[in-house]
């Protein structure tokens, strides 16, 4: 199913993630789960980085792909498209 966003939500969910950004700036990072041998790559802030990183650093080895994301179009189909996995999941 394709996300399908106007240049005015654009805008404004820019400027949300611009805020958000400010507050704990965004990083790609790489979640090797020690047990299953697996890999994940994921969007994330940097405080919720550092969440997992010491809550499950025993169970996952966790490296940060980029540092200090740019606000673009991309990032913010990235962000709706985790907000309705989580609205599905929930």
């Amino acid at each position: 199913m394709a996300i399908k966003l106007d240049p005015e939500q654009i805008k404004q969910l820019k400027d949300q993630l611009a805020e958000a950004n400010r507050n704990s700036h965004f990083v790609i990072i790489s979640a090797f789960s020690k047990k299953e041998h697996s890999n994940i790559d994921m969007v994330t802030d940097w405080r919720n980085y550092l969440n997992m990183k010491e809550n499950n650093g025993d169970n996952f080895d966790f490296h940060i792909i980029r540092d200090i994301l740019p606000i673009t179009t991309n990032l913010v189909y990235w962000a709706v498209a985790q907000q309705n996995l989580h609205t599905i999941t929930t």
